[in-house]
């Protein structure tokens, strides 16, 4: 029984030999996988290429925006043109559109931006909303966020054109 316990130890390391001849052959196959990647990068980088940007729809409308704080946490978002309100969002209401305006304005603190300048709410022929700040340059589009979410904003632009709603579909 102890000589058949040896062979059963040595019959595992002939296994795990064997075994160890597929690991170098592994990383080999993942570093020339990591190589390939970093030199279409790098080709990339040096001919200049830019990734296609889809083709917007014609623009329909825009409205600039502002934001004040109100009283007890609300927001206040209001015509920046006309100085119309447009709509109060209490405390603890609205985390979607309070979520995207933060991120823009993070945008501007760490540009050393002032933070009270307008922002601006385009909707193009296809109903695809886009909030951008035109004083850092930063767009985001809200397409990626569903039709839902996509309502919030919607509700924000004048009425002949908001299609408002949870039934806020895209061409």
């Amino acid at each position: 029984s102890w000589s058949r316990g040896l062979g059963d130890v040595y019959k595992r390391q002939q296994h795990a030999r064997a075994d160890d001849r597929y690991v170098p052959l592994g990383m080999a196959g993942l570093a020339a996988i990591v190589l390939l990647i970093l030199c279409a990068v790098l080709v990339a980088r040096l001919t200049g290429f830019e990734p296609a940007q889809p083709q917007l729809a014609p623009l329909v409308d825009t409205r600039t925006l502002g934001f004040r704080d109100g009283a007890a946490g609300s927001v206040e978002i209001y015509d920046w043109d006309s100085g119309e309100e447009i709509v109060r969002i209490a405390t603890g209401e609205g985390s979607f559109l309070r979520g995207v305006m933060r991120s823009l304005v993070r945008q501007r603190r760490g540009s050393a931006i002032p933070t009270g300048a307008p922002f601006l709410l385009s909707r193009y022929a296809d109903n695809r909303l886009i909030i951008s700040d035109p004083a850092t340059g930063e767009n985001i589009d809200l397409i990626a966020f569903g039709p839902t979410n996509i309502a919030v904003f919607a509700a924000l632009m004048p009425a002949s054109t908001a299609t408002g709603g949870a039934d806020y579909t895209l061409d």
